[in-house]
């Protein structure tokens, strides 16, 4: 069966599979969600072929699939010419964004804030860091736009120094997020003031490797828009302990900077760096996530040879 193959591709259990779709139905829908590996199993037996609408979306999401007909779902009564998923991708993002907006009135203003108050926030921003990796799109983005007016607003509430600091991180998550997608779409004039707004919070949180995604984040931006000089600043304000792999990122990052500029000495300089701390790299997690810095590395050698 297709959708039994997807999630074996994927080296998914029925549970997995199913932790992942009830953490999205209830980031959407901000309600309990019933959805449990026995559910997984009735589709793969058959007994149930058309899902409802809001886990239909959140298994194309986890399973990586366009439409749920890919998954092997299949309405059987359609009363529309048309299949109800067999749209393009950026439709069926536009249709789930409206969902979103209509489902998600703006939360009432807290007096008092809590530890557990941010807590849901972070669970929900972790789901759209997923949802993001997962398929990206604008649904994601502008879902994350609301997440982050929202927790902005929080910091006028009431609160302890921890749970303020605990908020400020996820603040700085969020507009990281945010700020991506921006870049990643091409809106660069609305990425810049989102990742000012994560360096701020995140400096103020403390974290210095937080801050040194947001500031690397940052200047990979500055540097596609050849302004090797605005990188160099934001990298500049980071400072503090940091692990291996942040290291790497943050000396590579200074190498493509210096490169663009047109200072060879000092691009060599930090590309020697960070390949010196990439080999440092020993936590596995760490590990998967700078493959793409290793690849960049590598590339930047292989220039800088043939120059």
């Amino acid at each position: 069966m297709l959708f039994k193959r997807a999630r074996l591709t994927l080296g998914l259990t029925q549970s997995q599979v199913a932790e992942r779709v009830r953490a999205l139905v209830e980031a959407v829908t901000r309600r309990e969600s019933s959805f449990d590996a026995g559910y997984v199993s009735r589709i793969e037996r058959g007994l149930i072929t058309w899902p409802h609408e809001h886990y239909r979306q959140a298994l194309c999401v986890v399973l990586g699939a366009g439409t749920a007909a890919e998954l092997g779902l299949i309405a059987k009564q359609v009363h529309h010419r048309e299949h109800p998923d067999e749209v393009s991708s950026s439709n069926r993002r536009d249709v789930l964004q409206a969902a979103l907006v209509a489902l998600l009135p703006p939360a009432p203003p807290l007096s008092r804030l809590r530890i557990g108050d941010v807590r849901a926030i972070a669970s929900r921003t972790s789901v759209l860091e997923h949802w993001d990796r997962a398929a990206g799109g604008r649904a994601v983005r502008d879902f994350a736009l609301r997440e982050l007016q929202a927790a902005v607003a929080l910091t006028e509430a009431s609160t302890s120094p921890a749970v303020r600091a605990a908020l400020l991180g996820t603040i700085a998550r969020l507009a990281n997020l945010t700020a991506w997608s921006s870049f990643d779409a091409g809106l660069f004039d609305e990425a810049r003031p989102l990742f000012q707004l994560g360096l701020t919070a995140g400096h103020e949180h403390g974290d210095a490797g937080l801050l040194c995604h947001l500031a690397t984040n940052a200047a990979r931006q500055e540097i596609h828009l050849r302004r090797p000089e605005r990188a160099l600043e934001l990298v500049g304000r980071v400072d503090g302990r940091l692990p291996a792999a942040a290291r790497a990122m943050l000396a590579a990052v200074r190498a493509q900077a210096h490169a663009l500029g047109g200072d060879e000495r000092q691009a060599a300089r930090h590309l020697v760096a960070a390949e010196h701390a990439y080999d440092k790299v020993t936590d596995l997690a760490a590990a998967v996530s700078s493959a793409r810095l290793a690849t960049a590395l590598a590339d930047m050698r292989h220039a800088a040879l043939r120059h």
